[in-house]
């Protein structure tokens, strides 16, 4: 009988192990949204044009990363978003119907965290480096769809060029590829509002 009670040890002990697993399992799911960026436009003029709004600011706060539900092809998934108030020192461009040049502040939206939602962790990888309070960016926008006072960048990576403490501007790589920004990786701030400035728009 030793050996039938060591049998029923056994057993229990590897289904244990086997629900130990499905649960770190569920614990380590990834859910990342599916994302399908639009060609970046070839120049300054096009990009300013295909886009809301493009402002010179500075984060002054950012909410934690919380979980947000979105139904893609009938399906329920998550997203980890964050959202941030940027102050505005100066409006490059703005649609009509858009925030007025006297706005002191926006909302940006971005996608990238951790969250334990219910057990379960939700991880979304970053589209482009995640902003923080005091960093300073030109933003490339447009408004959420259902959320008009909020804006995200359609364009990824490619939509926030981030001001250094030197007041250099760092380039997107894909942007190194426009004629105005041929193969630099970095600009002065000032040549890159100038270069904005000049589009007219």
């Amino acid at each position: 009988m030793a050996w039938y009670s060591a049998l029923l040890l056994l057993c229990a002990t590897v289904g244990h192990l086997a629900v130990l697993r499905a649960y770190d399992a569920h614990e380590r799911q990834y859910d990342n949204p599916v994302v399908h960026l639009p060609p970046l436009p070839d120049s300054i003029p096009r990009l300013l044009a295909s886009v809301d709004l493009v402002v010179l600011g500075q984060v002054v706060g950012t909410s934690d990363p919380r979980v947000e539900e979105y139904v893609l092809d009938g399906m329920k998934r998550h997203t980890v978003l964050r959202y941030h108030r940027v102050r505005v020192l100066e409006v490059l461009k703005s649609d009509a119907g858009a925030h007025s040049p006297q706005r002191e502040h926006i909302t940006f939206r971005q996608p990238g965290g951790t969250v334990d939602s219910g057990g379960r962790k939700v991880v979304t990888t970053p589209l482009e480096p995640i902003l923080r309070a005091g960093n300073t960016a030109i933003l490339f926008l447009n408004r959420v769809p259902t959320e008009p006072n909020i804006y995200f960048s359609p364009y990824g990576p490619a939509g926030i060029l981030a001001v250094q403490p030197d007041q250099m501007v760092e380039v997107p790589g894909q942007m190194q590829k426009m004629p105005e920004l041929l193969h630099r990786e970095r600009i002065a701030l000032e040549q890159v509002l100038a270069l904005i400035r000049g589009a007219g728009l």
